[in-house]
This record gives C-alpha cells, sequence and structure tokens, in this order.
C-alpha cells in the first residue's frame, strides 16, 4: 500500500504522496496555509462512523497503548478491536468512548482500518497518516466526512 498524508490546503482536504515515509508535520506550510488535520481517537471513531454511509465497511481499530505505541499483542488488538467495532456498530460513538474511558483505560484507537471493494483495505491512522492502494475513492470519503467530523 502506498503511504498517502492528507492534509488541509485552504481548508479543503487533499491527499499527498508520501513514499519517503516524511512526518505529518513535514507537510505543513503555514505561510500557504497547508496544515495537517489532527486526527485523534474522536475524530478517527466519527470517521469510522461515517464510512458505512460511503460504502466502506469498518474492519478493525488500530490500538495503542499507554506510550501512543501501536499494541504488538495480536491477539489482544484483535479483542479490543473487535469489542470496539461492535459497540460503534451497535450503539454508536457514545459506547465507544465509554469504553475507551471505563474498561479500556491507557488504550487509545491509533487508526481506522476500513474495507470497500474498489480500494480494499484503506488505513486512516492519527494525524492524517493514509495506508491505501489508490487514493480516488479515500479521497472522495474523507472530503465528505471530514465536513461532518471538523463540525463536531
Amino acid at each position: 500500500m502506498a503511504p498517502l498524508q492528507l492534509v488541509l490546503s485552504h481548508s479543503e482536504v487533499e491527499l499527498v504522496a508520501n513514499s519517503e515515509n516524511r512526518a505529518p508535520s513535514s507537510f505543513e506550510d503555514a505561510a500557504h496555509d497547508v496544515r495537517v488535520p489532527r486526527l485523534g481517537a474522536p475524530e478517527l471513531v466519527l470517521l469510522a462512523q461515517q464510512a458505512k454511509s460511503a460504502g466502506y465497511r469498518l474492519n478493525s481499530f488500530e490500538i495503542a497503548g499507554p506510550d501512543l505505541k501501536l499494541v504488538r499483542d495480536a491477539q489482544l488488538e484483535e479483542e479490543l478491536s473487535a469489542e470496539l467495532v461492535a459497540a460503534l456498530e451497535s450503539h454508536g460513538t457514545s459506547a465507544v468512548f465509554s469504553l475507551l474511558r471505563h474498561e479500556f483505560h491507557g488504550y487509545a484507537i491509533a487508526g481506522v482500518r476500513l474495507y470497500r471493494a474498489d480500494t480494499k483495505i484503506v488505513t486512516i491512522r492519527r494525524n492524517g497518516v493514509v495506508l491505501a492502494n489508490g487514493p480516488e475513492g479515500v479521497l472522495e470519503f474523507v472530503r465528505s466526512a471530514w465536513k461532518k467530523v471538523s463540525a463536531w
């Protein structure tokens, strides 16, 4: 998957190639009103919620520990993610935030993995890092979802 970076250029969402795996902050250019969206756990959960309306299926969440590094225990990540996905699908965003505050205290959502037939797996991570086969469908989805997320 090609690494991409979400940027806000004059408040318009764009996807920029990041084949050199540059840090998200390196894409910012205040003089030209280009910044990186600060996608944290709340914004990622809201993007995941918007995914269904754009024809995506939420595969899983990427989970980070207290140090904000991805959990390396695949079984633990799968269990936590499955519960969070089920909570979002059955009870909405408030259930996910409640789990993170109480039962999963110390863990955070670091990314969302989405699936759609034309784009396959798309991962959107903190600070606008995107892993995708191609930007076409992803950009359309993120532009639409960003309007709702940024208004939140």
